[in-house]
């Protein structure tokens, strides 16, 4: 799901709304996958704080992102983030932490329409 994360903020970075759009859905898929699951690890439901946490998350990005309001996605991408670390704290994975990227990790890529 972080590259989804990443490639979002750098396509609304780039001002191309169709591709936020596009990978803010993927996002909200790969989250719907980690809760329909069933996902347990080490006796922490992983799936059932993503259900919490990245859900209702995942889906305001997802309608941020259709609004092509770049400040409205921005602000959804922050909590998205912060759901993110939120997750992985909850489910022990507190040393996994996400930002928004401050550089193109993906150069071969065209951000920009």
């Amino acid at each position: 799901m972080q590259r989804y994360v990443e490639k979002a903020a750098l396509a609304s970075d780039a001002g191309n709304t169709e591709l936020t759009s596009f990978y803010a859905d993927k996002i909200s898929e790969r989250a719907t996958r980690v809760i329909d699951g069933g996902y347990v690890v080490d006796g922490i439901d992983v799936s059932a704080i993503a259900a919490e946490v990245a859900d209702p998350r995942a889906s305001a990005l997802v309608e941020a992102a259709a609004s092509g309001d770049r400040a409205e996605f921005d602000a959804a991408y922050e909590v998205m983030v912060d759901g993110c670390n939120a997750c992985h704290a909850r489910a022990g994975y507190g040393l996994i932490r996400i930002q928004r990227p401050d550089g193109a990790a993906y150069p071969s890529q065209v951000f920009g329409e």
